[in-house]
């Protein structure tokens, strides 16, 4: 599985990397929305999973490109955050391929979406 995980927290980001990458996962990192959409030009991405709350382009706006952007419409998109946002409800547009993940469950937990969003 190609994946794109996008979060600001650059140590998150490489423990991310590590934990799927193990799984035989090709995984990819991006340290906010914005440079995350100029990946999603170049490289053929089949998830994103994305923080939040980041700096220059946040998550919710990264997913909103990305449903309105030709190539990526139904890209399976996984919020990760440590924040419980009220507007998150809202932007769950198709829970078949939108979904939320508190950043403080266990990392299995996350190889467990992956596995089965690949299904």
């Amino acid at each position: 599985m190609n994946l794109l995980f996008v979060d600001d927290d650059q140590n998150y980001r490489e423990l991310v990397r590590e934990v799927l990458s193990l799984q035989g996962h090709v995984v990819h990192t991006a340290a906010d929305g914005a440079e995350a959409y100029q990946m999603l030009q170049k490289d053929t991405i089949q998830i994103v999973v994305s923080d939040i709350r980041m700096p220059r382009l946040n998550g919710m706006e990264l997913h909103r490109l990305i449903r309105f952007s030709e190539g990526h419409r139904t890209t399976p998109f996984v919020y990760i955050s440590g924040y419980l946002d009220y507007r998150l409800r809202k932007v769950i547009e198709n829970p078949t391929i939108d979904f939320f993940m508190n950043e403080n469950e266990p990392r299995s937990f996350l190889v467990s979406l992956v596995e089965d969003i690949e299904d």
